[in-house]
């Protein structure tokens, strides 16, 4: 079997903080088919994520996040199968997403899946 790794930028939380702050929290019955969570914000901005919590109580939904068409994170098992999965980021680095794409939410199968993520936009 071969694995495919998609490696996320970090950048420095100051950088990160001289964006637009946003907080989202979301809930769905169906995730498939890539729901937006965060628009794309515009030529040479990047969104940046610095805390999200992902969880479903769907036996076979396992929802993960992407960028437009890339896997930033998961997928994760539910809360049937284990637990829900929290991320924060550190005291010196957030998650930047490559420039002008979108944060999507999207699932395996529908079912139930609720989140909350927060983090900055380049201005």
């Amino acid at each position: 079997m071969a694995i495919t790794l998609n490696t996320p930028t970090l950048v420095s939380w100051e950088r990160a903080k001289r964006g637009a702050r946003f907080a989202k929290n979301f809930t769905t019955a169906d995730a498939t088919g890539a729901e937006e969570i965060l628009a794309a914000p515009g030529a040479g901005n990047h969104i940046h994520v610095t805390k999200f919590i992902l969880q479903s109580d769907d036996a076979d939904a396992h929802p993960y996040l992407l960028t437009a068409t890339t896997l930033f994170f998961g997928p994760l098992l539910s809360t049937v199968e284990g637990p829900s999965i929290s991320w924060e980021a550190g005291e010196d680095a957030v998650i930047q997403l490559p420039a002008n794409t979108a944060l999507n939410l999207d699932a395996a199968a529908a079912g139930n899946v609720y989140g909350y993520i927060e983090g900055y936009v380049d201005q």
